[in-house]
């Protein structure tokens, strides 16, 4: 027997990432499909194009049963708004484009399992990409609510607003933490040492960038929020150019929640390749622990991190469960 929490749970709970690319894959043969449209589809295609109504049907337009459907281009079946060259690379009347095509790629046949989302995804590139949208925004999609669209959005807003929604997963934290002890372990017994120069914190001194993933910052919030000892979503000092905020004196101030390339990386006592194979065998754990919980993989620069926290966070809201 299955009970209500598990009967709403969603493989894609914390959100799904698609931003339309125009590439016009999903409007492309070489099987016949249909586009189905309504009476105010029409009108709307209609008058974008400006031509009467009944004109457009008769040219645009064909009946499927009680359903009307746009004719297709042959023998491609590409549908009859899609141009594959020239200035109008995509589809041409993008924004006035019916409901089947405004919903895509949240289908109910899509999101019946990652296999299927995935699948789709082989053919279309702008699945898994780009913006978030949350579980609350794809169903309301999905039901013909509201749309998708390509507009390109920050996907650091994106991973920001799940790691808002999400700030209390025991589970996830966890994992979290026990592959940092590991690496802590691995480089200890590297003989890693730290002399607390403070070197590697100044990113445009030193010559490199710090790159971080969704898990590491919800990992990093956490332990800030400890060492805060708040019960709300924690406070960021402001955002520098060229390094870390978080370095005070020479020294982190936020040690416990350091990113695994923080703690990989040592001025003396592990080699380079070591560090190299450490970083790549750390970076696909956490990876997989992404798939594993649905989480959203977003990988970026971490002073992009911390700016963008601190320009979202009025918006984020922290409920304790």
């Amino acid at each position: 027997m299955t009970n209500d929490s598990e009967k709403d749970f969603k493989w894609y709970q914390g959100g799904l990432a698609f931003s339309c690319q125009q590439s016009g894959n999903c409007c492309s043969g070489p099987a016949e499909g249909y586009v189905w449209v309504t009476l105010k589809d029409i009108d709307s295609i209609a008058k974008f194009r400006n031509e009467p109504v009944e004109e457009f049907k008769r040219n645009y337009v064909r009946k499927i049963g009680r359903r009307y459907s746009l004719i297709e281009k042959k023998p491609s079946h590409d549908c009859i708004f899609l141009e594959k060259s020239g200035e109008k690379l995509g589809c041409t009347i993008y924004h006035h484009r019916p409901i089947q095509c405004r919903t895509w790629p949240f289908w109910p046949e899509l999101l019946k399992s990652p296999d299927h989302w995935n699948n789709a995804a082989t053919g279309c590139p702008g699945i898994n990409r780009g913006k978030l949208y949350p579980v609350e925004m794809i169903e309301a999609v999905r039901a013909g609510k509201s749309e998708t669209t390509s507009t390109p959005i920050d996907p650091c807003h994106s991973a920001l607003h799940w790691i808002g929604q999400h700030f209390d997963d025991q589970e996830c934290f966890l994992a979290m933490d026990a592959i940092m002890q590991a690496v802590d372990k691995n480089v200890a017994s590297q003989g890693g040492i730290c002399k607390s120069s403070g070197n590697c914190c100044n990113f445009d001194t030193f010559g490199h960038k710090l790159y971080i993933s969704t898990l590491e910052m919800l990992y990093f919030l956490r332990q800030l929020q400890n060492d805060q000892n708040v019960s709300t979503l924690p406070k960021m000092p402001a955002a520098l150019t060229g390094s870390c905020s978080f370095m005070l004196d020479q020294k982190c101030t936020a040690r416990k929640g350091r990113p695994s390339g923080c703690r990989i990386f040592f001025c003396s006592g592990a080699t380079e390749k070591s560090q190299n194979t450490l970083t790549e065998s750390t970076l696909a754990q956490i990876k997989k622990l992404h798939e594993k919980y649905y989480v959203p993989y977003h990988y970026c620069d971490w002073l992009h991190w911390l700016k963008q926290y601190n320009e979202l966070n009025l918006s984020l809201r922290y409920k304790q469960k």
